[in-house]
């Protein structure tokens, strides 16, 4: 029963890590987006942060119409 616990633990500790990689690497990408969409004009920068809302904001630095969100989401 003690090796299932540290193994939990282990995969706990390694979930955690994961966690904050993927965080880190999600904040450092929708801030170069917004850096992309702040040198290039586009209105609404801070929409890099929000998930779906992002894909619309790069359709937009893009030049492409609105409905190309919708595209490449499906």
């Amino acid at each position: 029963m003690l090796i299932a616990g540290g193994a939990l633990g282990a995969l706990a500790a390694m979930g955690a890590a994961m966690f904050i990689v993927s965080l880190a690497l999600y904040i450092y990408f929708a801030v170069a987006l917004m850096t992309i969409a702040k040198k290039t004009n586009t209105p609404n920068a801070w929409l890099a942060f929000i998930p779906i809302a992002n894909v619309y904001l790069m359709t937009q630095i893009a030049g492409l119409p609105g409905w190309y969100t919708l595209a490449v989401l499906l």
